[in-house]
């Protein structure tokens, strides 16, 4: 199997004639094998709660949701070491750190084995950009630097999308849908690849038509099975399975109770289970924030088996609201925004957007043996996991626990926004 990720974010900024800062990131064909490790168990990731906050705003929007807490982290972060005052605060205060973490911030962090992290500074030569800001891009982010004409905005967009699309090997053929805005200051785009190839794959033979259970009626899937050891656990309102890869990451599948699956699937039935699948869902988001999505400390092998649409979905939020309701207002206003440490003159952000396709399926992009503990084929499993009606995945590394990306999976069908 494999698990693809494209994501874009243009995080537009303005001058006071007015110009832009943008953010792009996207997830893409990139792996590596490694020994597995572990973050250690009830500590959570640099990014679990700004994970949560975040889902919280977007999940208030209907329907499939995808988005990458570690990406974003990263480019606010970015962002953050040329705030100054209240904008670096609620910068810091969004992402749960202190204001002067930015001076330190490691991004490396951020780019696990099976990540990698491009990022890139796309300036005016018109903009006096700030020499400390562009250093640190430069030696602590690893970014690159080019000069282009914002004033002949069809061939700088042409030019930027050209770069993303050889950084996704074509993943995302064209980041920008329109020209910006000729008195641009900045653009800064940060192109992220993520490529897991399962540890233990789905067979393709083994995958069946089935049915899925969607808020608007059942829809016909194609169904992947796997039977094996895999660690597990159940919630007060969910079954958890961790489907690691061939590295240091692992899939999570958080799959709420549904009595529609039958008791016999569980290894401590659920009692008072809500029959609607969004009822379902919405009680397994709930204790996902109570707990900051720290889910996992009591996963235990089991031989289980795991049932698993194949399926692409693709998400385009707007984040602009949900991040105001998070607590970045200043940035966002044109008279309080200090984002002086960037460049010289009045910078404020404007419209935030985010892009992201994931891709499932049985098979990895190379050939590895099939990894993890063996079970006859008569065993019976422990418990059944039927990710046939809404549910969550969750991929994060394993040693250091941060959240790579989040989706919601509320229709598999539908994999276009």
């Amino acid at each position: 199997m494999s698990l693809r990720l494209r994501m874009a974010t243009p995080i537009p900024a303005r001058l006071v004639l007015p110009g832009s800062l943008a953010l792009v990131c996207a997830l893409s064909g990139c792996s590596t094998i490694a020994g597995p490790a572990s973050a250690p168990a009830g500590v959570p990731a640099r990014d679990a709660l700004f994970a949560r906050d975040l889902y919280d705003q977007l999940a208030k929007q209907p329907g499939n949701l995808l988005f990458s807490p570690a990406a974003l982290a990263s480019g606010l972060a970015l962002i953050g070491t040329g705030a100054h005052g209240g904008s670096a605060g609620e910068i810091a205060d969004v992402l749960h750190v202190a204001p002067d973490t930015f001076a330190t911030w490691r991004f490396d962090d951020a780019d696990p084995p099976a990540v990698n992290v491009a990022l890139s500074l796309w300036t005016s030569a018109r903009a006096e950009i700030v020499p400390a800001f562009l250093d640190a891009a430069r030696t602590r982010a690893a970014a690159g630097v080019e000069t282009v004409d914002f004033t002949t905005p069809d061939v700088t967009r042409t030019r930027i999308n050209a770069a993303v699309s050889t950084q996704t090997v074509g993943d995302i053929p064209a980041l920008l849908d329109g020209p910006p805005d000729p008195q641009t200051a900045l653009l800064l785009t940060a192109v992220l690849t993520f490529h897991g190839q399962w540890a233990t794959p789905f067979r393709p033979g083994l995958t069946r038509q089935g049915d899925f259970n969607s808020p608007s009626g059942v829809v016909p899937m194609p169904i992947m099975n796997l039977e094996s050891v895999l660690r597990y656990a159940e919630t007060a309102t969910a079954q958890v399975v961790e489907l690691p890869y061939a590295g240091d990451d692992a899939m999570d599948v958080i799959v709420p109770f549904s009595p529609n699956g039958g008791l016999l699937g569980y290894i401590n039935p659920p009692e008072g289970t809500p029959a609607d699948p969004m009822q379902e869902l919405a009680a397994t988001e709930a204790e996902l924030h109570r707990s900051g999505f720290a889910v996992f400390a009591g996963l235990a092998n089991h031989y289980v088996g795991i049932h698993l649409p194949r399926m692409t979905i693709a998400c385009h939020p707007d984040l602009r609201q949900p991040l105001h309701a998070l607590g970045l207002d200043a940035v966002f206003d044109a008279q309080r925004a200090d984002l002086s440490g960037i460049a010289a003159g009045h910078l404020w952000l404007g419209a935030i957007h985010h892009r992201a396709t994931l891709t499932c399926d049985e098979l990895g992009t190379t050939a590895s043996a099939a990894t993890g503990m063996e079970v006859p084929p008569a065993s019976a499993p422990d418990a059944d996991i039927n990710a046939t009606h809404p549910f969550i995945l969750i991929v994060r590394n394993l040693r250091s626990g941060n959240i790579l990306f989040i989706a919601r999976v509320v229709d598999p069908s539908q994999g276009n926004p």
